[in-house]
């Protein structure tokens, strides 16, 4: 346990060091849902509800996708820069592995986030919503918070996943765009997915972008049933375990790749 304490310190001293980056990364995930919530704001105005959504409710939507997304999102990108300098190494003679190193890492950065994170909510709450009436938030239900762990998770491995590819490309920027372009389609943050057409709705729900932060969010706002929740919680456990076991096969292929490689 002092271990990994001492890695987070670390880690936690350079992400204050390096809040200017980390405050870019906070930025991206502000963005879409400022935007989206401008946009919803004048298309109201001549609509009372829109897909069974209310302004106030389609308001509080995208305000708990830009807070999950803070929460959620996970940026392993030096997974990469790892493999490709040789820096690698390093974890391969110590005792932390290097994806315990990158997940302590994430909690890490989370707490500088959750610094603009608190004052960007307050704000945006003052401007959009003050004075609206909320909605039964089920913010301390178990399947709420469990729904957050296994999406905070299943978002780190399979970008992982991702990073791994560098063990036998000379690139990933690319496969990084795709994945972060189809994480904001499918996982809700352009567009509800229950506004979306039939065909997308259908799509999503064979792939695992809609269990980041989409799932949570209705979960926390009360529009799930009891059945729902269990089967969606089931759904994601598996893509979970499914993300892992990968992320560990590509890391035991990938550095027998590496090792041969680098003599």
């Amino acid at each position: 346990m002092r271990k990994y304490w001492a890695i987070f310190r670390i880690v936690i001293n350079d992400a204050f060091v390096q809040r200017a980056e980390g405050f870019v990364y906070f930025l991206a995930d502000l963005m879409t849902p400022l935007l989206m919530m401008i946009a919803w704001q004048a298309i109201f105005i001549n609509n009372n509800q829109i897909g069974g959504y209310s302004l106030s409710q389609i308001l509080i939507y995208y305000l708990f996708i830009f807070v999950l997304r803070t929460i959620l999102s996970v940026y392993p990108n030096e997974i990469t820069r790892y493999i490709k300098t040789g820096e690698l190494n390093f974890f391969l003679v110590k005792p932390m592995g290097l994806i315990a190193y990158q997940l302590i890492g994430e909690f890490a950065w989370k707490v500088v986030r959750l610094i603009f994170l608190l004052i960007s909510t307050l704000i945006m709450y003052k401007l959009f919503l003050s004075g609206s009436t909320l909605p039964p938030l089920y913010l301390y239900s178990p399947a709420f918070i469990i729904s957050l762990i296994l999406a905070f998770l299943l978002n780190f491995f399979l970008k992982v996943c991702i990073e791994f590819f560098a063990f036998w490309i000379s690139e990933t920027e690319g496969l990084r765009i795709s994945f972060y372009i189809l994480e904001a389609f499918f996982a809700g943050a352009l567009l509800p997915i229950n506004l979306m057409p039939k065909i997308i709705q259908e799509l999503g729900n064979y792939l695992p972008f809609k269990y980041f932060y989409y799932f949570p969010t209705q979960i926390a706002l009360g529009n799930l049933s009891v059945s729902e929740i269990s089967s969606g919680l089931f759904v994601v456990s598996l893509w979970l375990f499914g993300a892992y076991m990968i992320s560990r096969l590509f890391l035991n292929f990938g550095l027998k790749h590496y090792s041969a490689y680098s003599g």
